[in-house]
């Protein structure tokens, strides 16, 4: 999970979450209520896609346990003397309340305080580490038969601007031109695992390896276009890996790529004989930039609106590229598409584990409007996975519960 700021009118976004649950609390019968603070500032420079998956959890949770009386949603700015001004979101309920000795295994993953509700005892593990990664921290005011308070405090960092920036994020699904093979190397296993998913589906011929002797070996066999390079590996530096694989493909110009937890300049990986350098956790809209620029490519994309489930993108899908039979040196035509996610489920770009699973509890349950709220929630946080959330929504859409649960279960 990556986090990506930018100028957003905050009023808007709030008043847009309000309207999508509130309509839940008057079905139940419970009262909703939005506060803003009159100097609430109208821009901020934070994460909406974010944002928003923690106010719709809180707030789901706080409409979904409460039977009797209000839900309450509060904005404010809180400022003092040691800390910068912070952005004060509580979400309060009139519901059973959260026993104290309850409230330290709240946050853990898979924990139910309510055993029959549905539900995968993930949403408040998921919440809590999207507001530590927008560098807020998130508390509970509760005790039982008093109801609940969940506050959260975030950086009230300035917008840049007084316009928000409304361009419409984008989904890329694939290149054009000859397939590329890309080698990852990286000691661990669920960093490689992270970026060769989500090359490969995009239409990328991807090799790993755990430690650059590998990769040489795999290099001298099947050379790479590019490669990407763990810095600091145990017993291998990242400048003496990108030398063995070259020496190995005997291609002493091969781009190499260094990702890093250590920030690199570009001038630095230039130094280093690196053609760039990129942060860890890599965030995709950077890999995707830095590779294309490498390589040149020219990218396939479909706009996924906020908010927005895009299912024309699917419709109006590229055809797939020619495969390779084994041993064969034939490749795609230069102008031909590399999509695999426009072909098949098994090219999709799935999200994480934790998410699939919460889809299947709400599917168990035939909870459309939950679901309805997932997929955009998928969408939102992360456009690449657009075309997994629509081929979702189509379930929904049709009701097809049995259909759905038997889908998601492929991608676990």
């Amino acid at each position: 999970m990556h986090i990506t700021p930018r100028d957003v009118d905050l009023a808007a976004l709030i008043d847009e979450i309000a309207d999508s649950l509130g309509h839940r609390a008057q079905e139940k019968g419970l009262g909703f209520e939005v506060m803003l603070a009159d100097d609430l500032p109208r821009h901020l420079r934070l994460d909406p896609h974010r944002l928003r998956q923690v106010l719709l959890n809180l707030l789901g949770n706080a409409i979904k346990y409460t039977e009797r009386g209000t839900v309450r949603l509060t904005a404010e700015t809180v400022t003092d003397a040691a800390r910068a001004p912070r952005l004060r979101l509580c979400v309060e309920d009139t519901g059973p309340g959260i026993p104290v000795q309850a409230q330290a295994r709240l946050f853990e993953p898979y924990e139910q305080l309510h055993p029959g509700q549905p539900g995968s005892g993930l949403g408040l593990a998921i919440t809590r580490d999207l507001v530590k990664l927008m560098g807020g921290e998130i508390q509970v005011d509760s005790d039982a038969g008093r109801g609940s308070t969940f506050s959260v405090e975030l950086p009230a960092i300035a917008a840049r601007t007084t316009e928000p920036d409304a361009a419409s994020p984008v989904a890329i699904t694939g290149y054009r031109g000859p397939r590329r093979r890309l080698l990852v190397v990286d000691d661990s296993a669920s960093n490689r695992l992270l970026v060769t998913a989500q090359l490969a589906r995009l239409g990328f011929q991807v090799d790993e390896a755990a430690e650059p002797g590998t990769a040489a070996a795999i290099a001298a066999g099947s050379p790479p276009d590019l490669v990407l390079m763990d810095l600091a590996m145990p017993g291998w530096c990242g400048y003496a890996g990108a030398h063995a694989v070259r020496t190995a493909c005997d291609r002493p110009d091969l781009p190499v790529i260094v990702v890093s937890a250590t920030p690199l300049t570009h001038a630095d990986a230039r130094t280093l004989g690196f053609v760039t350098a990129l942060l860890k956790p890599v965030r995709t809209e950077d890999l995707l930039d830095a590779i294309g620029r490498v390589l040149d490519l020219a990218w396939m994309a479909a706009p996924a609106p906020p908010g927005r489930t895009s299912d024309a993108a699917d419709q109006a899908a590229p055809q797939p590229p020619v495969p390779e039979a084994p041993g064969s040196s034939v490749t795609a035509p230069d102008d031909a598409p590399h999509s695999p996610a426009a072909t098949d489920d098994a090219a999709l770009l799935a999200p994480i584990r934790l998410e699939i699973e919460a889809a299947l509890d709400l599917a168990a349950a035939a909870r459309r409007e939950d679901l309805q709220e997932w997929c955009t929630a998928l969408a939102d946080g992360e456009p690449a996975l657009a075309p997994f959330a629509a081929r979702a929504r189509a379930f929904v859409a049709a009701g097809d519960w049995t259909g759905l649960r038997d889908w998601l279960q492929r991608w676990l």
